[in-house]
């Protein structure tokens, strides 16, 4: 019996560009790939590029025993679409009732409807909304000072810059993005302020918590994050709400509280 070659690095590499950084399939938003053999290696005895694919270990395990049969010609298929270069994810909010938005760890916000946490532009904003009386639905973006959009968050479905300065990591439930360009979405006259709440202001090893978005329950998820505008901050960390307009010496803050609405809210529950 034949000893099996490794793959080559460029071979692997082309594959995982070829499904766009994540399982090909285009209904599985699996991030984490096996390298799948269409022409099985034991028969064809070759790492042929053409006869290969990147799917997760989920539809991996589905092509070799699933019950609804994932065929060849449907790989292939897979195989052939031309993938976007945009950035994109997905999060998976498992269904609730009781569904809530966890500000940090003190501040719960909840409304059978759901409701917007704050807007500070159109395009600076954090909303969520429940349908069908469980389904959890995060409608959220972050901008810099310029008023780029740096992500996009629209019924959980993910859209993030493509930026050497901006860092995106993810698991299932939760991801996370930063920034090296501080400059970039701290107001210069909020510093001296932004500064004096270290620790609890979250700059790591130089880069600034722009988001993080994690699922703790069915229904419930935490944010902590940072959103500006030119006459505004807005700062949630793990153990407040702050809001900081310009010419204030320092921040309100808010803290150990659930705030609970009967009915939807259209406007901004946390007004600058």
């Amino acid at each position: 019996m034949s000893k099996r070659p490794p793959i080559k690095k460029s071979v692997k590499e082309e594959l995982y560009k070829q499904a766009g950084n994540k399982c090909a399939n285009p209904g599985c938003m699996n991030y984490r790939t096996h390298i799948h053999h269409i022409q099985e290696w034991h028969v064809v005895k070759t790492h042929d590029e053409k006869h290969m694919i990147a799917v997760c270990p989920g539809c991996h395990d589905e092509i070799h025993h699933g019950k609804l049969k994932i065929t060849d010609e449907t790989i292939y298929k897979w195989k052939d679409i031309k993938r976007s270069t945009l950035n994109r994810d997905h999060i998976y909010i498992e269904p609730n009732p009781e569904s809530k938005l966890l500000l940090g760890s003190s501040i719960g916000v909840e409304s059978p409807n759901g409701l917007t946490v704050f807007e500070l532009t159109k395009t600076s904003k954090l909303t969520y909304k429940v349908e069908d009386g469980e389904i959890f639905l995060l409608d959220l973006s972050i901008t810099n000072l310029k008023r780029k959009e740096i992500l996009k968050v629209s019924h959980n479905h993910i859209k993030y810059s493509n930026d050497e300065h901006i860092t995106y990591t993810r698991r299932p439930g939760r991801f996370r993005i930063t920034t090296k360009r501080l400059l970039d979405f701290i107001p210069s006259w909020s510093i001296a302020a932004l500064f004096k709440m270290q620790p609890e202001f979250k700059i790591i090893n130089g880069e600034l918590l722009l988001l993080d978005m994690e699922v703790i329950s069915p229904g419930v998820v935490k944010a902590e994050g940072f959103w500006s505008r030119e006459n505004a901050v807005v700062v949630i960390t793990n153990e407040s709400v702050k809001l900081l307009p310009y010419g204030w010496e320092g921040p309100a803050s808010l803290s150990g509280m659930t705030i609970s609405c009967s009915s939807h809210i259209t406007s901004a529950i946390f007004g600058i």
